[in-house]
């Protein structure tokens, strides 16, 4: 369809809904309004309704639409907008010169309780009469609920990994050239629907022989495939676009022929190259990560966990220097050192000695430090209180305190020493 003159600039996207079945809609006047009050006034001069007619119309989102997915996000910018400027909508679809039979002055988000899903609802107004007629007609077919709407927005986003492992572009922001018209019911299910014939105009032999021999057309309105006996781009582009586009692939492919042929067949620059690979990966005709596959940067694409991970290593850096790992080696080399000196001491404070008079080791000390190996802190302390009452250690701190037991005979005859040892 024809707007503006092909001025618009690529982008703007025409999103086309229903208000779901199972909805529980809001009364219209229960939403906030938030375009001003001056603005609303402007908008009910000369209204023959005492009291304005409101409709609620809602969208469930994240909901697939035209060239991605339109989530929380990119509503709660959409709604924002209408403090910038009322949405004017038309009663006959998308049309230019743009008449406003009706506006958009408000809604609300609910959102479910996993902050991602839910539903805007859109607060409408309907005039008595329209920008050249009555509405009569229209507020009828309204009250029917025989009408659909399509948003118009320029929206933008970022491409995220879904559960599925696959790149989308999700919209998170509308920024420009709001509107919200009327289609016919059934026009609009949030997936932009494409006339067939629209496509059945493309004869692909034809197109890509002229494509071949240079016959382009890059800046004409995007309505007829061919202009001037040129392969219009801005209308494959505007196909493309579309959810419900039939054949996309060989559209994108004929997309693609164009743009390798830029500026006479010479070399694309890298950041043509990037922008043609964004705006594919935009329409859906490429998918991200079978190119980054085919491109051996698999890799390379970070993930939540690698930004985990960089983090980290970041944080050891600005903490222990240049040559974190050696210096974290030490840091843990010194700190088991102190570890075992804590056991040590917590072990003689109920042994009483390391060694026996005879030079030898104490068993207690012996046994203690085998039940406390490796323990420090809380789990150090309940072992020092569960060796206070072991019944090893109090038979061997018995026998150390017995000065008349063999563990403490002072023996200087070595063959003596050695049956005192298997005598014990």
């Amino acid at each position: 369809m024809k707007r503006n003159e092909g001025n618009l600039p690529d982008g703007i996207v025409y999103l086309n809904y229903k208000t779901p079945d199972s909805a529980t809609l809001p009364k219209a006047a229960e939403l906030p309004t938030l375009i001003s009050e001056e603005t609303f006034n402007v908008l009910r001069e000369g209204d023959q309704n005492q009291e304005p007619l409101l409709v609620t119309e809602a969208i469930d989102f994240p909901v697939e639409g035209s060239g991605g997915v339109y989530t929380k996000e990119f509503f709660q910018s959409f709604l924002n907008r209408l403090k910038v400027h009322v949405f004017g909508g038309n009663k006959l679809g998308h049309s230019w010169p743009e008449r406003d039979d009706f506006f958009t002055i408000g809604g609300k988000i609910n959102t479910n309780p996993d902050g991602k899903t839910g539903t805007v609802f859109l607060k409408i107004y309907i005039p008595s009469f329209g920008f050249e007629t009555t509405n009569s007609g229209f507020i009828r077919n309204v009250k029917a609920k025989n009408v659909h709407y399509s948003l118009v927005t320029y929206p933008q986003g970022e491409l995220r990994k879904g559960d599925d492992g696959e790149y989308k572009m999700h919209f998170v922001e509308s920024i420009g050239y709001e509107r919200n018209d009327a289609v016919p019911f059934e026009g609009g299910a949030m997936k932009q629907r494409v006339n067939s014939s629209e496509v059945q105009k493309i004869n692909f032999e034809l197109a890509r022989e002229l494509i071949k021999n240079g016959k382009v057309s890059r800046d004409d309105n995007g309505e007829e495939f061919l202009v001037n006996g040129k392969v219009s781009r801005p209308m494959l582009r505007r196909l493309v676009a579309n959810a419900d586009c039939e054949r996309k692939s060989e559209i994108g492919e004929l997309i693609s022929m164009i743009d390798k042929r830029k500026n006479g067949g010479k070399p694309v620059e890298l950041k043509e190259a990037i922008e043609m690979v964004s705006n594919a990966a935009a329409n859906g005709t490429v998918n991200l990560k079978d190119l980054m596959k085919n491109c051996g940067a698999e890799k390379l694409l970070r993930n939540e966990k690698d930004d985990e991970m960089i983090a980290l290593a970041n944080s050891l850096v600005a903490k222990l220097g240049d040559k974190p790992i050696e210096k974290l080696d030490l840091v843990l080399a010194e700190n088991k050192k102190n570890a075992e000196a804590i056991a040590e001491n917590a072990v003689i404070e109920i042994v009483g000695k390391k060694k026996l008079e005879n030079g030898e080791e104490n068993p207690a000390f012996t046994h203690a430090m085998k039940e406390v190996k490796g323990k420090t802190g809380e789990e150090l302390q309940n072992a020092i209180e569960a060796l206070k009452n072991d019944s090893v250690m109090k038979v061997l701190l018995g026998n150390v305190a017995d000065p008349n037991s063999r563990i403490n005979a002072v023996v200087t005859d070595k063959k003596l020493a050695s049956n005192e040892v298997k005598a014990y």
